[in-house]
């Protein structure tokens, strides 16, 4: 039997919670991994992917102008 959980019925969705490790003080998820990126210029992936991002953009932007100029 699950243990009860207060908020969750209070807004209107099922507890869900990991299942317990074997040795009782371990946990079922895996720690997160905070290790900086092997990027130079970059001190963390949020700052990876929001370049990369950006790079993506621009290459839409340059898409879309060269469309309208050349068409």
């Amino acid at each position: 039997m699950k243990p009860h959980d207060d908020h969750a019925e209070k807004v209107g969705r099922a507890a869900v919670r990991p299942a317990p490790a074997e040795g009782g003080l371990k946990t079922a998820l895996p720690e997160a991994s905070d290790e900086a990126p092997d990027v130079p210029g970059f001190r963390t992936w949020g700052g990876v992917y929001w370049f990369a991002f950006a790079c993506f953009l621009g290459v839409v932007g340059a898409l879309t102008l060269f469309t309208r100029a050349f068409a």
